[in-house]
């Protein structure tokens, strides 16, 4: 009889382990997957226009498209600072992301600046 119990406990134990091995696999492939998945395309700059060549109307348009940028720079920056949180602590699975937030903000500075010394320069060869 004790023979049966402990070939009954065995077994029970092996399914328990079983069992739980595959949903700590399970659960660990989505935290992977959640964790690797990027933030989308980086966004694409816009073309800043030359200010004292260019008509009102072209800075304009200029001007939406580089609000646009700056909005999905923002968007891609936030999603990419959540994950940057949510990596483990490993500098190796956090560098790559650091660094991309660091070029994203820098170029999305740039290309702000750059827009604003264009319209600086409109208003310079139109006075009113």
């Amino acid at each position: 009889m004790k023979n049966v119990w402990h070939k009954l406990f065995v077994g029970t134990m092996k399914l328990n382990f079983f069992i739980a091995l595959i949903t700590l696999l399970a659960l660990s492939s989505q935290v992977r997957a959640q964790d690797s998945s990027s933030c989308g395309d980086l966004p694409i700059e816009p073309v800043i226009l030359d200010g004292a060549t260019s008509k009102i109307e072209e800075v304009i348009a200029n001007s939406k498209e580089v609000h646009a940028y700056i909005a999905e720079a923002d968007q891609f920056l936030d999603c990419s600072e959540a994950r940057y949180k949510r990596l483990s602590s490993s500098r190796v699975h956090k560098a790559p992301v650091a660094e991309q937030i660091k070029i994203v903000t820098a170029r999305r500075n740039e290309i702000g600046e750059e827009f604003n010394d264009q319209v600086a320069a409109f208003q310079a060869a139109n006075p009113q």
